[in-house]
């Protein structure tokens, strides 16, 4: 099913991408990705060991006035080479790491974008809800109007205007709290965008299929990436109890003076060590546990992928609930037309009032934003998803 139910009312132009949120918030997440960047590179090249280079001097004095003088200078390498694949699986983790952490901070950003849209979408709401309101208040009015001439002229009692005019007065307050309300709306989202909600253009969204979203779903990608990371983590733990290969290499550089006296030597040294652990009491412990984490990884990926089907399933439901009630309302709208129409000339002939055209017109226009409503209803809905998919807001 491909449905589109979208409402523009900006007058601006803004695309929903990062520079929705302020400055502040986009610097945050630079920082974060660039941070993420270089963690997943130190971890990357951890198992390369630094060359330690050292310099000592030590001076020794004794009763025989012999006193001497050493000074060593040293740059010392001891690199593991082969680990049983350690290195490699090392590696891929690292990289498997990166990608992880890259989707995490992707789906804290769309998040914040999401609550952004949220705003700018219920703004909109509220506004076309307070107009809705400012048209039954018309209608509020009209009807005392209404009620006061049927009173005096002894039509209605004192009851019914009285109703009229408690309707009148709910109403009212009613639309107090929508002002309240979107004044508060607007304070939300000058926390986290440096945009005006009053020139926001928002995007729109449409009902995608369930396989396009389960492809574009960050949660779905981000818990593969868990696992990818929790697969490799396994199969370098093995690797620990596996044969290491190591290259040494050295040189040294060491002067002694004493009476007067200077000698030098310089040497170099290289080698190559192998090496395994031949028993580790935690060893069946520590492979069993990585297993564990694995498959606790892989049930929590199937997991999501359900909870994200039941997600989908109800956004869709939801989508076609709020169309089948906006066709309504626009039906109802036209019908509102063709009755109003027919008053208008009875109104000309004298049968009907001002007052009854009036009360239509304003009753017709309820019926026009009611639809609207439902559609910006309709695109929070899609925001759910929408925000979950990666790259799509």
């Amino acid at each position: 099913m491909r449905l589109l139910l979208c409402l523009s009312l900006g007058a601006g132009v803004l695309l929903a991408n990062e520079s929705l949120l302020s400055a502040l918030k986009q610097e945050q997440f630079r920082l974060e990705r660039e941070h993420n960047e270089l963690s997943s590179d130190t971890l990357k090249f951890n198992w390369l060991n630094p060359i330690e280079g050292a310099w000592s001097w030590n001076k020794t004095e004794n009763s025989l006035n012999s006193n001497k003088e050493t000074g060593t200078f040293s740059i010392v390498l001891n690199q593991p080479v082969f680990k049983s694949g350690g290195i490699y699986f090392a590696m891929r983790y690292a990289d498997a790491s990166r990608e992880f952490l890259r989707l995490k901070t992707q789906n804290d950003q769309q998040s914040l974008m999401k609550e952004a849209i949220g705003l700018g979408l219920r703004y909109q709401k509220t506004t076309l809800q307070m107009q809705r309101t400012q048209l039954q208040i018309a209608n509020a009015v009209l009807d005392i109007e209404r009620k006061k001439e049927q009173y005096e002229s002894g039509f209605a009692d004192s009851s019914d205007l009285d109703q009229a005019l408690l309707n009148k007065n709910n109403l009212e307050h009613t639309l107090l709290e929508l002002r309240r309300t979107r004044v508060q709306i607007a304070r939300e989202f000058e926390s986290i965008s440096d945009s005006s909600l009053e020139t926001l253009a928002l995007p729109r969204f449409e009902m995608m299929d369930e396989a396009a979203y389960m492809r574009a779903s960050l949660h779905v990608k981000q818990q593969a990436g868990a696992l990818e990371k929790s697969k490799w983590l396994q199969r370098a733990n093995v690797s620990n109890y596996l044969p290491t290969v190591s290259l040494n290499a050295a040189y040294y550089h060491k002067t002694d003076e004493w009476s007067n006296n200077r000698e030098r030597d310089e040497y170099q040294t290289y080698g190559v060590r192998i090496s395994m652990p031949l028993y580790d009491i935690n060893r069946a412990r520590s492979l069993e546990l990585k297993r564990v984490e694995t498959l606790q990884e892989s049930v929590r990926l199937q997991d999501v992928k359900r909870s994200e089907q039941k997600l989908f399933e109800r956004v869709q439901e939801e989508v076609d609930f709020l169309h089948q009630k906006r066709t309504i309302s626009l039906e109802n709208f036209r019908l509102y037309g063709e009755l109003l129409a027919s008053t208008k000339d009875l109104a000309t002939a004298g049968q009907k009032t001002t007052l009854d055209v009036e009360t239509l017109e304003n009753s017709r226009q309820t019926m026009r934003i009611d639809g609207e409503i439902y559609a910006l209803d309709a695109q929070l809905a899609l925001l759910d998803l929408y925000a979950k998919m990666q790259g799509e807001i």
